[in-house]
């Protein structure tokens, strides 16, 4: 069962999935169900309650949603090809990136007059949000 993005839920495009390809849970009122927000990058785990009987959910985990600063990741990598190659970029990475060590994701550089995009992969190496980039 998937969900669209929920009036209480923390981000705006975010889906939700409960249940696996076999088995979809069966809801009704106050029921609960371990379910998974779908990040662009990362899967975070919560708890789905029907509310009232007809589809009003509330969404609950006991650790903090916490999302990379994905603006913050773009200017590094500006300012990393700035520095190797002197040339201006611009860089666009996926906005919802779940903060969490091991997540690897990419994002694209446009250098300033060029049509080619050049993609760059990301790993994340710590909870902290800290990144290492590779370009590809």
């Amino acid at each position: 069962m998937t969900f669209a993005s929920a009036p209480n839920a923390p981000f705006e495009y975010a889906s939700f999935k409960c249940g696996n390809s076999r088995s979809h849970p069966r809801f009704s009122a106050e029921s609960t169900s371990p379910c998974a927000v779908h990040l662009d990058v990362g899967d975070y785990p919560v708890t789905v309650t029907e509310i009232n009987g007809v589809g009003r959910v509330r969404f609950r985990d006991e650790r903090p949603l916490v999302v990379l600063n994905t603006a913050k990741t773009q200017r590094v990598i500006q300012a990393s090809v700035f520095s190797q190659r002197r040339l201006r970029a611009s860089v666009s990475c996926p906005a919802e990136v779940l903060q969490q060590a091991g997540l690897v994701f990419r994002c694209t550089a446009v250098i300033d007059g060029a049509f080619r995009r050049y993609p760059f992969i990301v790993t994340e190496v710590d909870r902290a949000g800290h990144v290492r980039d590779l370009a590809t």
